[in-house]
């Protein structure tokens, strides 16, 4: 599933402590898109 991934991603790179701001930025966006989609569907 595309959101638990991206979601993982982000985790992962929260533990690696290799997350920078812009990168954190992208995803944190794309994963509240994807949020509202998927609340929009149920």
């Amino acid at each position: 599933m595309v959101f638990r991934r991206k979601v993982d991603e982000v985790r992962k790179a929260r533990e690696n402590k290799v997350l920078f701001f812009d990168y954190e930025q992208l995803h944190t966006k794309e994963i509240f898109e994807l949020y509202k989609v998927k609340n929009n569907l149920t």
